[in-house]
């Protein structure tokens, strides 16, 4: 079992119909093992399904997609290193779910999504929304 932490995640959600938005993203993980730094970019183009629950600050939803996971590998250029550098990307897609809650204009939010292919994760996602319009 091994845990990426997200440095940076930016998304977009975009509606295209009283229930439903398009959420494409990009999250950038980082880590480091030993003498190598190992990058992970993950692409996701996403469809959110709003489920409309009896109160208004609560919005759960179900999500599903496409994700492009794109992996690196730098050695740092180390004396009598075995590591080689490399990279490689791999398509898979998601399902799963996740909760806003608003607060003012903010809104928290949780997801969690499994990611189907040859690169599948379990990613839990946590963080604050703002509305830019």
């Amino acid at each position: 079992l091994e845990f990426r932490r997200v440095l940076f995640r930016s998304r977009g959600d975009y509606a295209v119909g009283p229930s439903i938005l398009i959420a494409p993203d990009f999250m950038y993980f980082f880590g480091k093992h030993d003498f190598v730094d190992v990058n992970w970019f993950d692409i996701n183009f996403n469809g959110n399904y709003l489920i409309e629950i009896n109160n208004p600050d609560l919005v759960p939803y179900a999500l599903a997609g496409l994700n492009i996971a794109i992996t690196s590998l730098d050695c740092n250029n180390l004396p009598g290193s075995v590591c080689e550098e490399n990279s490689n990307t791999e398509i898979g897609f998601n399902i799963g779910g996740g909760m806003d809650y608003f607060v003012g204009r903010m809104m928290v939010f949780g997801e969690l999504r499994v990611v189907l292919g040859k690169a599948d994760q379990l990613v839990f996602i946590t963080g604050v929304k703002i509305p830019l319009n």
